[in-house]
C-alpha cells in the first residue's frame, strides 16, 4: 500500500518535456538521437515531425542531440507539474 502511494506521488510530480529539433535552415529533423542527462537519464528519437513528448521528474537536464558524429549540447528546465516546450535548433 506504501509503494502505491509513493509511485503516485512520483507520476504527480512529474513534468512534461515537449520538443522539436530543426536543422540549421530551420527544417524538422526526423530520427534524431536525444539524451537526456540530470535527475533521470533516458535517450530517445524525434519522430517522422521531429518532435518528442516524455514525462520526467522535475529538475535540471542537459538535452544531447546527436546525428551523424556531431552532437550539440542545449539545457532544460523540468517542472514540477505541467510542460516546457523548447526548440532545439542544430547549427553545423
Amino acid at each position: 500500500m506504501l509503494l502505491l502511494g509513493l509511485l503516485a506521488s512520483a507520476v504527480a510530480q512529474a513534468g512534461v518535456l515537449r520538443a522539436t529539433v530543426l536543422s540549421n535552415e530551420g527544417e524538422r529533423k526526423p530520427f534524431v538521437r536525444v539524451e537526456l542527462s540530470g535527475p533521470t537519464r533516458q535517450t530517445l528519437f524525434t519522430n517522422t515531425n521531429g518532435a518528442l513528448s516524455v514525462e520526467l521528474p522535475p529538475g535540471s537536464y542537459v538535452v544531447q542531440v546527436s546525428e551523424r558524429n556531431r552532437t550539440m549540447d542545449f539545457r532544460v528546465q523540468v517542472p514540477q507539474q505541467g510542460e516546457v516546450n523548447r526548440t532545439f535548433q542544430l547549427k553545423w
